[in-house]
């Protein structure tokens, strides 16, 4: 089944896109993503299935959460709390 356009306007970003537009590479971004855990809220994050084809898909407030995020926290200090081998601890 097709689904609105307007569910895809509303979650335009893709990882690889935030990643360009915060500047942090895709990792960190996901350690910074998993700290606010933005995954958790549809307001930021939402899977889309369109047919046979999953997105993992972000808001544009997930966009303006991650930039009010990286004026406030220390990166350093949440890539060690939430890099991919700090989880499997």
């Amino acid at each position: 089944s097709v689904k609105p356009v307007n569910e895809l306007d509303y979650y335009p970003l893709r990882l690889k896109e935030l990643a360009f537009k915060t500047g942090l590479n895709q990792s960190r971004l996901l350690a910074l993503i998993r700290y606010l855990d933005l995954q958790g809220s549809t307001e930021y994050f939402k899977v889309i299935q369109v047919g046979s084809q999953t997105f993992k898909r972000y808001s544009q407030k997930a966009l303006a959460a991650i930039h009010d995020a990286l004026r406030a926290v220390d990166m350093d200090k949440i890539w060690e709390l939430h890099k991919p081998s700090a989880r499997a601890k």
